[in-house]
């Protein structure tokens, strides 16, 4: 597998993951609005990807614990709350997807594997493998930050949702992405921001 992580380690970039941003029952929020308010935190190279909770940019250098706070109170502008914001350097997401996680389960047409992203470290260490017989759902292993869930069909053919199992189980406010969209999100990032001056 080629390194992605080496590539983006220079760079600067982040990216914001927004929970509950354009899913049923939740705010909709135009991806214009999301790139003005990070602009307006000082965020350069702002652009959204796949769908507007997954948020690219650059913050100003040695500034990033300020500038994440400057975007949540700019996002409560937009949203009409405080939303849950989850920060990984673009670097620690190629890490995550060069690491391999879920091994050959990539490959298995019948399951579905996820990401879930953490605000914080439970305060209890976190077991794996924990398993959700009825939801035929495993949480398959964690670096305390994220958490890798595997899910298989249930009898009905359908899917559980990972999200609000991982943070009933943890206590930690969580927002989940699937394996396949964080591995694009690597590459888009790998490639788009390469062609930006650092």
């Amino acid at each position: 597998m080629r390194s992605t992580s080496r590539s983006l380690s220079k760079r600067g970039c982040h990216l914001a993951f927004l929970r509950a941003i354009n899913a049923r029952g939740h705010a909709s929020v135009h991806a214009a609005a999301l790139v003005t308010a990070f602009e307006s935190a000082g965020c350069t190279d702002v652009r959204t990807y796949i769908q507007s909770g997954n948020v690219a940019f650059r913050p100003p250098a040695g500034q990033s614990a300020a500038v994440f706070a400057s975007i949540r109170v700019a996002l409560r502008r937009v949203v009409g709350e405080t939303p849950i914001v989850l920060f990984r350097s673009a670097r620690e997401l190629a890490l995550l997807v060069d690491a391999n996680p879920f091994g050959a389960l990539r490959d298995d047409p019948a399951t579905k594997l996820h990401v879930g992203f953490l605000s914080r470290r439970p305060w209890q260490p976190i077991e794996v493998p924990m398993e959700w017989p009825a939801e035929a759902m495993t949480m398959s292993a964690s670096t305390g930050r994220e958490v890798f869930i595997v899910s298989r069909p249930k009898p009905d053919g359908s899917y559980a949702i990972p999200n609000p199992l991982i943070e009933s189980a943890l206590g930690v406010p969580a927002t989940t992405r699937s394996w396949s969209m964080v591995s694009k999100l690597v590459e888009l990032t790998r490639e788009e921001y390469a062609q930006v001056g650092d």
